[in-house]
């Protein structure tokens, strides 16, 4: 074997520089990728949040394809620093192992020989009074071969090291190749349009955390120096909440630090601590700490903008009205904050709702599910230029308040509603303003391409559905409100006075009135009235509805509504919603989904009832078209009691008596509660038939 050192150098600084500029592309594209968001460009909606969440998750792909990129380069750069070891043996400055192989075993022979004979020469008589000078002739030709000897052999053994060596290069690569194979079948999957085999994802991303912690050097350039002492106690301590949030106290470098470096070099061992430090802060009721985190989750881009905005004075009774040039400053939402909501609705998938017994609700479900809605609502602030950027009116920091509430008489409502306003000193229009007709007309005017409006608010509420629904009809009748606990900053007179009117700006929450005014001046108040009406009792009919329904104990539920520049009107009667599954409930639904379908001879999918359910909430009872009508009779098929048989004579726990095979079952079983539940004596009276 003949190594060319200096050919094989030459070529491995060479690929070296193109896989840098391979990875150098990775980062780019994961950049470009994980900060995708339509809703920058004004386009909302839960079709136009879905499509940025899929073109968002492929940069799994890239990521995959990094780390095999970075695991060549750094088995090329191992390459090249064990074969800078290698010393030349030709001319041509090449080792060659079989040459040097045989001129070491040419010397060794030759040694050999001359020790035999410098041995005759000192315990035989073979040359007589000769011996002496023959064992010196011979030891002058030991120690001349002696020196090249260990020459070859110094060299000789560092090849040996080096093809030892060369064994462990590219293990990390090869280890990869498994996973490309799996991540190039996933995408020929996806492009004839077939469900793709997305297992390799989670050694993707456990892989990505490892080579995030062993670059963490990269984290760091993003920091100060107090922000990187802060990474590297949280790398030492195995990243935990208690990095995040000790004792009731903010590790603001450590947030800070975070909040300024991309996403795509965020790992998911980062993201979760932060994300389940939300959690303790939530425990502790602590909005003031909830609150400065998503100040320093929305870092200044240290850009100024000027845009026109609508200004209002009151005097004398009259109000005077101007629009006029602003300074703003320029905030963006960080990488970690994305990061957090991504990690943490892995978490709620995981985290079972109910302990051991599989009947009591985790005391802790409710508090995840309050967080994941805080998280999307903090996720989803709006932006106001095409990239990406909110203003604020002050340099320093975006100007952020946070409201929460829970059911303090009850323990066991899992309702929690969340208030968040972005800006609100910049709001011109307070609520004695609103009824100047004039300025209302004014306001109207002036458009999104017009005016700038910096203020923001949202409101969100999760919880089961059932829970939801009663705070939800509780918020827009107005009563009892007095059971529950509102905590906001130190201080903060904001949120206390955002309430009231976001309940009341919000359709679900409110009245109607005021938005259908400003967006329809020519609906009638009666109109609205019974609009409000139809919404009051959609809702309470929805709570019953849900209530007698098993189906609905099973899963969590969260929503949020925004009020923020006017702009997609729609937005404001349809809310973003979700419906919240653990990986043991999706497999029941999607087992009594099979057996709805088995029955009926159906086609109906989970993807259709999340859709169905996502858009039509608290109305999906009362749906008589096409669009809802399969989700609706899915639904009340569920709630129906099961018409069940005995499988056979047996004796029933249930009511304590004997009964014969194909006798009517008249225990209260719902279809939902049959089919999730292992009634080995019962069946479908369809099955026996």
């Amino acid at each position: 074997m003949r190594i060319r050192i200096g050919a094989l150098k030459s070529s491995l600084c060479e690929e070296i520089s193109a896989l840098e500029v391979k990875a150098s592309d990775c980062r780019v594209w994961l950049e470009k990728m994980g900060s995708f968001d339509l809703s920058v460009f004004g386009l909302e909606g839960e079709g136009f949040r879905v499509l940025s969440d899929r073109v968002q998750d492929q940069g799994v792909y890239v990521r995959g394809f990094f780390l095999l990129v970075d695991a060549v380069r750094r088995g090329d750069e191992a390459n090249l620093k064990a074969v800078g070891m290698v010393e030349p043996s030709e001319p041509d400055g090449s080792v060659d192992v079989d040459h040097l192989t045989s001129l070491v075993g040419e010397l060794r022979g030759k040694i050999k020989d001359y020790m035999d004979r410098i041995d005759e020469a000192k315990h035989t008589d073979k040359y007589g009074q000769w011996g002496s000078s023959v064992a010196q002739g011979a030891q002058y030709w030991v120690d001349k071969y002696s020196g090249p000897l260990r020459e070859y052999e110094r060299k000789l053994g560092k090849v040996v090291a080096y093809e030892r060596a060369s064994k462990s290069f590219y293990a990390e690569a090869e280890s990869l190749s498994p996973v490309v194979g799996m991540m190039e079948a996933a995408m020929i999957a996806v492009c004839e349009g077939r469900i793709p085999d997305l297992s390799w994802q989670q050694d993707v991303d456990a892989r990505w955390d490892k080579w995030v912690q062993a670059n963490g050097d990269e984290i760091k350039s993003y920091m100060t120096d107090s922000q990187k002492k802060a990474f590297d106690k949280a790398c030492e301590n195995g990243w935990q909440e208690a990095d995040f949030y000790r004792d009731g106290k903010l590790n603001k470098d450590l947030w800070q630090g975070l909040a300024r470096v991309p996403k795509w070099l965020l790992s998911s061992t980062i993201a979760t601590a932060a994300a389940r430090s939300y959690t303790v802060m939530l425990e502790r009721n602590d909005v003031v700490s909830l609150q400065d985190v998503v100040i320093w989750l929305y870092p200044s881009t240290g850009q100024k903008h000027t845009v026109k905005v609508l200004s209002t004075t009151v005097s004398s009774g009259r109000v005077y009205t101007a629009v006029f040039d602003r300074i703003v400053y320029g905030f963006r939402k960080s990488g970690l904050l994305a990061r957090m909501l991504e990690e943490f609705n892995k978490i709620i998938a995981s985290a079972p709702m109910f302990l051991a017994d599989g009947k009591t609700l985790d005391p802790q479900w409710s508090n995840r599910m309050a967080v994941h809605t805080l998280l999307s609502m903090e996720n989803n602030i709006m932006t106001q230029t095409a990239d990406g950027q909110v203003y604020g009116a002050y340099p320093d920091k975006l100007d952020i308040h946070i409201g929460y509430s829970w059911n303090k008489k009850n323990t066991n409502d899992t309702a929690r509603l969340f208030v968040l306003s972005v800006e609100p000193g910049t709001d011109p229009i307070d609520s004695h303003k609103l009824r100047d007709d004039w300025l209302k007309e004014m306001e109207r005017n002036f458009n999104e391409k017009q005016l700038s409006k910096m203020y923001y608010t949202c409101a969100g509420v999760s919880g089961l559905p059932t829970d939801v629904s009663k705070l939800v009809h509780r918020l827009q009748n107005k009563e009892g409100l007095s059971n529950y606990n509102f905590f906001y900053s130190a201080g903060s007179q904001v949120v206390k006075m955002l309430v009231d009117k976001v309940i009341s700006s919000i359709p679900v929450y409110g009245t109607l009135l005021e938005k259908f005014e400003d967006f329809h001046g020519g609906i009638t108040d009666d109109y609205l009235q019974r609009v409000e009406a139809d919404n009051l009792n959609n809702i309470n009919e929805a709570g019953v509805n849900m209530a007698g329904n098993n189906l609905f104990h099973d899963m969590g539920f969260s929503m949020f509504y925004s009020d923020s520049t006017g702009q997609n009107e729609e937005n404001y009667i349809h809310p973003l919603t979700r419906l919240i599954f653990d990986d043991k409930t999706r497999v029941k639904v999607q087992t009594v989904i099979d057996m709805y379908n088995r029955i009926h001879s159906s086609h109906y999918t989970f993807n259709k009832f999340q859709a169905d359910l996502r858009d039509n909430t608290f109305t999906i009872h009362d749906i008589d078209s096409k669009k809802g009508r399969d989700t609706k009779a899915f639904i009340e098929w569920c709630a129906q009691p099961a018409d069940l048989v005995y499988k056979e004579d047996c004796f029933d726990q249930i009511d304590g008596k004997y009964h014969k095979a194909g006798e009517e079952v008249r225990a209260s079983i719902s279809n939902y509660q049959y089919v999730t539940n292992a009634y080995t004596v019962y069946t479908f009276a369809s099955d026996v038939r």
